[in-house]
This record gives C-alpha cells, structure tokens and sequence, in this order.
C-alpha cells in the first residue's frame, strides 16, 4: 500500500509536518492497487479528475492517457485518509521500471511517490521536475497565466528524505531550439518535503504566453546532475493538442520511441502531422499559432515522406481518443501506431531531433498545434 501525505507548500518555506511516504516493499505487478491518501492540509480538497497520474522520469504521462473528469467530485476533508484504486496496464504498454506516481490535488501543490512496475530502476532520481499539467493528457503540457497556478512549474519529491535545492539548480525558458534563454529561475533554497511537490513560479507574465522550452537542471541526490527539458505551449483557442512520450526521450539504437499525440476540440475527426526539425526555430500555421519547429531540410523530408519512414504513421486521419469527460467522447481524438524510429546509423548517434505535431480539422476550419519536444538518438 502506498500512502502520500498532502502538506501546504510554500516556495523554500519549511514544512514542520512534512511525513515519510510508505511505500511497498518491491515492485508491483500490473493490476490494480490501492492508494492511501492523508490530507492534512487546513482545509479540504475536492476534485473532479483521477486521482492520479504515472509519471516517466522524465516528467512524460504514461498512465492514463488522458485524465478522466468525473460528474460527481472526489473529497478529502481536514486530516481524512482515503484509500484509492489505481490500475496499471500490463506490458508493454508499461514497460517494467521505475515511475513517478503523482496525487496532483489541489492545483498548487500535491504528493509524489516512486512506483516500481515489475522490476525497479537503479538510475531512478529523488527529484522530478514537469508542467503544472502533467497529468492531464490533452493539455499535459499547456503553460498559461490563468488561473494563477496553472504558470507554476513543479518540482516532486519521491524519495523518503527532504531536499534543499542548491546553487547551480536552475530553471531556464528557450525559444524553441535556442541556444541562450529568455529567462532564468534560480531554485537554489527551494525545498521539497520528502513525498511531495511544490511549485515554482515562472514569469510567464513578462515573458507572455507562447511557445518554449522549460528546461531545469539540478545535480540529484540519487542520480547527480540532470537536465529535464520539456516544450510548453499556451491555451489553444478552439481546443486542445499534446504531444507525448511516454517511454522517455531517447530513441533506442535498433528499436523505437512511441509517441502519443492526442486532440481535443472538433466534433470530426482531424487531420494530422507528425512533423520534425533539426535546427532552432518556429513558424507561423494558420489560425494565428506557432510551430516549433525550423522550416529545414529535416521538416520536409519529414512533411512529404515521414522523414524516410523514420516517422511511422506520420499522418493519417486521428480515430477516437480516451474520453476526458463522459460528455466530450466526441470530441476526443487520438492518432495510432506513431513513433521515432532509430536510423541505425554511426551519424545519427547523440543527435537531437525535434518533434511537434498539426492536427486539421476542414469541415470546421479548426487548426491546432502541440507543444515542441526533442529525442535524442541513442
């Protein structure tokens, strides 16, 4: 049984109450398990979607797909404990490994815990870092000014210990493939309560809402030094679109990397493009969006032939996606059987490859768009 506590968080304020997470003692198998939740925030907590998400390490959503928004809301009332259910697909659909396992309730704060699938990952780090979206499926990586925590970057603690983040430990915002950032967050006194997450600010309201590249850096307890880069895009103004991997950011030498890309918004079902770039950039689609992506060689030969097949399924028509909500089935698409394949070639070794996807809708005009994110070939 694993049990997360939910304590207040303030950015590098103390938490006096902070309490150790219990969590089995090896790995789960595929099935359902229970989940344990002590609220022992100074007031209740109420929400309408899952109750949690599976992480990669990477700060991806593997599990589920998509959060499920109910019609009857979910309570937790002053120091309750309640017990959850949480089912785990079995392989392959999640790999046996070490996971993030996410309570993301209330907006602004929330409990983390390791969750071991199978077998666990000797490389697991203590601390993580994602949007404040993570586990939302088609907004996963939406970046936005409102409502007000929905600007804040996460930082999850899974380990038993509490941590400080130190001199050096950095937040820092890119123009999509830029070399120099737009801004910098110094995390250095932020501390994390052993099972929990806390938020940090981005200045998204200097900045202003758009495309970027969030990348933190911190040298981990558990693993030493990481860099987490993710793409975030702002609020789409006739939908939703996300990009996912939920295997991590590195395709494999000799195999693949699946990739997920959900749309939310039109009653039909879209077009779509799996697109790719090598150099920095973004250009403009209609609809008034932005593309992370650069208009090179790469983008082309991924546009007209999947990048040489290197792109499986690279466009196509999206089917029905995971329902969100019991009334937006509809309105839910997803397309099938993408990933990056690995070339299989000395010259392809270390390089980074950025990814966005285009979803069309021409019945009604809708266009949208994903965030940017980059792979690196094994």
């Amino acid at each position: 049984m694993l049990r997360i506590v939910i304590v207040s968080v303030g950015l590098a304020a103390p938490i006096a109450t902070a309490q150790i997470l219990t969590v089995p003692p090896g790995p789960v198998s595929a099935g359902t398990i229970g989940v344990s939740v002590q609220n022992d925030l100074p007031s209740g907590i109420l929400f309408y979607d899952g109750p949690f998400a599976l992480l990669h390490p990477t700060g991806e959503l593997v599990h589920p797909a998509a959060t499920v928004f109910e019609d009857v809301p979910s309570t937790l009332s002053v120091g309750q404990t309640k017990t959850f259910l949480f089912s785990i697909p079995f392989a392959p659909a999640i790999p046996s490994g070490s996971y993030v396992l996410l309570f993301p309730h209330p907006g602004d704060a929330g409990g983390a815990a390791r969750l071991d699938v199978v077998a666990a990952d000797a490389q697991f780090p203590s601390l993580h870092a994602f949007p404040p979206r993570a586990h939302a499926g088609y907004s996963s990586h939406r970046l936005a000014l409102t409502p007000a925590w929905n600007d804040h970057w996460r930082l999850a603690n899974t380990s038993g210990f509490p941590h400080t983040f130190g001199v050096g430990d950095v937040i820092r915002i890119f123009a999509p493939g830029a070399g120099s950032p737009l801004a910098t967050v110094p995390l250095n006194g932020v501390f994390v309560p052993a099972g929990k997450v806390v938020a940090v600010p981005l200045p998204l309201a200097t900045l202003g809402e758009g495309v970027y590249t969030v990348e933190t850096s911190w040298n981990d307890p558990a693993a030493g030094p990481i860099v987490r880069r993710a793409g975030v895009r702002p609020p789409l103004p006739s939908g939703a679109a996300d990009l996912a991997l939920p295997e991590g950011k590195v395709v494999p030498s000799g195999g693949s990397l699946p990739v997920r890309f959900l749309a939310l918004g039109p009653a039909a079902s879209p077009l779509y493009l799996l697109l790719a770039s090598i150099q920095p950039g973004s250009q403009p689609v209609p609809g008034g969006l932005d593309l992370p992506l650069a208009a090179d060689a790469v983008f082309l030969a991924s546009a007209n032939s999947g990048l040489f097949g290197l792109l499986t399924n690279h466009t196509g028509t999206m089917g029905g996606g995971p329902p969100p909500c019991s009334e937006c089935i509809a309105h839910a698409h997803a397309a099938a059987g993408l990933s990056v394949v690995h070339p299989n070639l000395p010259a392809a070794s270390g390089v980074t490859m950025r990814l966005a996807g285009v979803a069309f809708e021409p019945t009604s005009g809708t266009w949208l768009v994903t965030q940017g994110e980059e792979v690196t070939f094994e």
